[in-house]
């Protein structure tokens, strides 16, 4: 029996299937034709960098139900095996904060590297950017760590790098214990606005 995708998945790239510019899919009709209109015939693809399986994504349009992205059936309406866990706006956060902390450091006068980094999980573990001109070593780390663990590859990632400037996100429970050691915390969350996804940076 075929197997249709019933996964609502909001996020995709552009650029193929190792892109990294990310996009939101409306969940409103409504939106989602002004959304068609402005993309035309640009792909969407399941990215490897979200994790998926890099296989291309068509837009479901519903009036009843959310609007989402879905795999394209194969002659026989079976849909592409995919494991990828993260459906939702957040799952692609990891890209947009490397693309817009990147613009956002250019735009200061900053020339900034920026990479992706998996600690196990994933690539949207972490995003490190590197500041060649002050040397500065900057790493949002966005998924949850005990804290023996994260000191330890800290330890190893300072020693590397130097001073490095932590900014996590809000499930993080180690901003508790940088509190502690230094008086402040930088944290980082994700607000979605239309197809985009707002970086907002704050202190503890």
């Amino acid at each position: 029996m075929p197997q249709i995708d019933t996964r609502l998945i909001q996020t995709a790239v552009m650029g193929g299937k190792d892109g990294d510019r990310p996009v939101i899919l409306p969940e409103e009709a409504h939106n989602l034709d002004e959304f068609r209109r402005q993309y035309g015939q640009t792909n969407f693809w399941c990215g490897t960098l979200l994790g998926g399986c890099g296989e291309k994504l068509m837009t479901k349009r519903y009036e009843t139900k959310v609007c989402h992205f879905a795999h394209h059936p194969d002659r026989y309406g079976t849909s592409a095996e995919c494991h990828r866990t993260s459906e939702g706006a957040d799952g692609a956060d990891h890209l947009f904060i490397k693309q817009h902390v990147k613009d956002w450091l250019t735009g200061q006068g900053h020339a900034a590297e920026a990479s992706l980094r998996t600690l196990g999980t994933g690539p949207g573990d972490a995003v490190d950017f590197w500041l060649r001109a002050t040397e500065q070593h900057l790493r949002f780390e966005l998924r949850p760590e005990d804290y023996r663990r994260w000191r330890k590859a800290a330890e190893s990632l300072g020693a590397r790098e130097g001073h490095v400037e932590w900014v996590f996100g809000p499930e993080n429970t180690i901003t508790h214990d940088m509190v502690a050691r230094q008086g402040y915390a930088l944290r980082v969350r994700c607000e979605t606005k239309g197809t985009d996804r707002r970086v907002l940076i704050g202190t503890v």
